[in-house]
């Protein structure tokens, strides 16, 4: 952002709005434009990370939760 990158792109899992609202914070300092893209398994498949399924509800309920408050 310092160097005036035009686009910047950010690949994380943020359960709560606390974890996005620091990116969100420095793209308005640094008059960026923000888009958050939440993504679904509608499909089904597991993940590629091995994520213990108990612990994988856990955030989507977590999500799910603080949706509303981004």
């Amino acid at each position: 952002m310092e160097t005036g990158e035009k686009r910047i792109f950010v690949c994380n899992t943020f359960i709560r709005a606390s974890d996005i609202k620091p990116y969100m914070e420095l793209a308005g300092e640094f008059n960026y434009t923000f888009f958050s893209c939440i993504v679904e398994n509608h499909h089904g498949n597991k993940d590629v990370h091995n994520v213990p399924d108990e612990k994988r509800v856990e955030m989507e309920k977590n999500l799910r939760n603080n949706l509303k408050l981004i």
